[in-house]
């Protein structure tokens, strides 16, 4: 009887270990992948996007753009937990921007947009929201859809089913399209 329950807890131990370290594993598209190499700002030279996810602490994040030397170019950090990054041309110009997920300290989704600009990490969109926050690259018109509480009359807001309020790329910014 000892030895089959001994069996029973390896078999276990096993199988939770297995499955913790497929939650884990970080491939090239995945949202933790290590490194992405390309040319972020199509000046012919290629850049390394790195992600140090602290994911012990899950407090605080860093996104580096390294040179092939693996020097670093600049860095911008985030408190919060890490959720995946994209990097897409919204311009059409084969240059790629930073897009970066998040969760912060507080429970707001985040997502904030960077490209790089003489060697200089630049925000060029923000923004947040406790409901959720989606991003649309790949139709024609980028989109992002940030939820919004809706409306309920009175002196609330319904909190179970958001309204979207969704950004368009225009040429060189995000403008609100509702």
């Amino acid at each position: 009887m000892r030895f089959i329950l001994i069996i029973a807890m390896a078999a276990a131990c096993l199988f939770f270990g297995f499955s913790q370290g497929e939650a884990k594993t970080r491939t090239a598209g995945d949202k933790k992948s290590s490194q992405q190499v390309l040319d972020l700002d199509n000046n012919g030279l290629k850049e390394i996007v790195k992600i140090d996810d602290k994911s012990d602490t899950d407090q605080r994040f860093t996104v580096m753009v390294m040179s092939q030397k693996k020097e670093e170019i600049d860095s911008v950090s985030a408190a919060g937990k890490f959720k995946k990054i994209e990097l897409v041309d919204l311009k059409g110009d084969d240059s790629k921007q930073i897009v970066v997920h998040y969760k912060d300290l507080d429970g707001f989704y985040n997502v904030v947009i960077y490209r790089l600009k003489d060697d200089t990490l630049i925000k060029i969109f923000s923004t947040k929201s406790s409901y959720g926050v989606d991003t649309e690259f790949d139709s024609t018109l980028p989109r992002i859809k940030v939820g919004k509480a809706k409306y309920s009359g009175g002196s609330g807001y319904s909190s179970d089913v958001p309204d979207w309020e969704v950004w368009v790329w225009m040429e060189d910014r995000f403008v609100k399209e509702r």
